[in-house]
């Protein structure tokens, strides 16, 4: 189950111009302490289904919920949103781009408060998409997961969702039930407690000429979707050849020390050999630089079923004739995919997770 804070079963819930004013203004003063602020964002809104349990109307915004370092703000904006009178500091918050909004689909939220009042839909920055933020740093493989998806894959625990909850049309009623107040609390919390864990990671970045061996690096499946192994650039790295193929500037040698697909066939090094086969860690394999993140600072890998590790302690750079003795069969294979890479190498793109390209709607 999931791991409620405190905050959760107690969250402050405004209704009023006054107290929303209030409290946002006490959060945006801490732009005075700090260069920007990160909060958890959501928000609710009716839906009305046919007797199919089809989708026939949704309103605007009903309830915006913000978590932000240990308090849970539930405001009810329905009736002002009619109204197209927000509170001023309510606006003041969501226009200011130092003030991160992390949550799931969070653009299409923002959007879609920026549509009720009138606005052009990118009156609100600051979005943070959790799905991309932890796509960018290889922890999921689609940047278009729900919270329910990334808590599991991240976090290990199960996010209820109820359906009496999730779909509604008692969100803008003026008196919201108390199943309801826990349910937007908890998804407001979720999504700051994911962006402080996806935050441990650090964001991989590409290799260049200057990537010396022992740096740490995450090797990714042919693909590039997910992450196949993670280890250190091999001293090997630096000879002209490994195993009878010639290191290319496109081509580098990665030393295995942890295997988090063991099924992964990596440049078809030893045969089409999966990693697992290839032996104890830790071990060289040939790889094409664009299968390969550099890792800058620690970079914390989910629970996933790591196969086997090393400490870069024991690593030590291959003899000649340890070199010498690995089988050599397949290598012209190898070395022509590794030249198919070369004729087609592209470079790599960070996408950026703090502005995704395409939201739609919103949905939680």
């Amino acid at each position: 189950m999931f791991e409620d804070s405190p905050a959760v079963a107690s969250p402050l819930v405004l209704s009023n111009h006054t107290s929303i004013n209030n409290t946002l203004r006490s959060i945006l003063d801490d732009l005075t302490q700090n260069p920007q602020l990160v909060v958890g964002f959501d928000s609710e809104w009716n839906v009305d289904l046919t007797a199919h349990g089809r989708l026939l109307n949704k309103g605007p915004p009903a309830v915006v919920q913000i978590a932000y370092k240990e308090n849970i703000y539930i405001l009810q904006i329905g009736e002002m949103l009619q109204r197209k009178a927000l509170p001023e500091q309510l606006l003041n918050f969501l226009r200011e781009p130092k003030v991160v909004k992390a949550g799931c689909r969070v653009n299409g939220d923002l959007w879609q408060l920026a549509a009720a009042c009138g606005l052009p839909p990118d009156s609100f920055p600051g979005a943070l998409d959790l799905a991309c933020f932890a796509k960018d740093r290889y922890l999921v493989t689609r940047a278009n997961m729900s919270l329910v998806d990334l808590v599991a894959n991240i976090l290990g625990q199960c996010l209820p969702k109820l359906d009496g909850e999730r779909i509604s049309n008692n969100w803008s009623d003026a008196e919201l039930s108390a199943a309801q107040i826990t349910y937007a609390a908890r998804d407001a919390y979720a999504s700051l407690k994911l962006y402080t864990e996806i935050s441990k990671h650090s964001l991989p970045t590409n290799m260049t000429d200057n990537t010396t061996p022992g740096t740490s690096v995450l090797l990714l499946t042919d693909d590039n979707k997910k992450l196949a192994a993670r280890g250190v650039i091999s001293a090997a790295a630096l000879e002209e050849k490994f195993h009878g193929i010639n290191l290319t500037r496109t081509r580098t040698v990665v030393t295995v020390q942890e295997i988090l697909i063991p099924g992964a066939i990596i440049g078809k090094n030893d045969r089409n050999k999966p990693l697992k086969d290839l032996g104890s860690v830790p071990f060289d394999v040939l790889a094409h630089q664009s299968h390969v993140r550099v890792v800058n600072g620690a970079y914390n890998l989910p629970q996933i079923g790591i196969l086997s590790s090393v400490s870069p302690a024991q690593l030590s750079k291959p003899s000649s004739e340890q070199v010498e003795d690995q089988p050599d069969s397949n290598l012209s294979s190898l070395a022509d995919d590794l030249a198919a890479l070369d004729e087609g190498d592209s470079s790599f793109e960070e996408s950026e997770s703090t502005v995704p390209a395409t939201q739609t709607e919103s949905q939680h």
